[in-house]
């Protein structure tokens, strides 16, 4: 992963048991949904079948592990 996607978000899973990252080009009428979870050795590419559709952009979700959910906390991010 960190060769694809660099050392920036390879961290995310210092906190994170579960990425998703939805995105959408203003060019392409398709969203797309990447995930991969702590200790595997591939990740998913797929069509994104979520009701939320965007415009464009892109929407990254962690999902936290357990003894990180403080990180849920805006107070404790700004003070970080």
């Amino acid at each position: 992963l960190i060769g694809q996607f660099g050392v920036g978000f390879y961290s995310s899973f210092l906190v994170a048991d579960k990425v998703r990252v939805q995105t959408k080009s203003k060019d392409d009428d398709t969203q797309w949904v990447w995930e991969s979870a702590i200790g595997s050795v591939s990740y998913t590419v797929s069509e994104d079948a979520a009701e939320e559709k965007f415009e464009r952009g892109t929407k990254i979700t962690l999902f936290l592990k357990d003894d990180c959910k403080e990180y849920n906390d805006h107070m404790k991010i700004r003070d970080l």
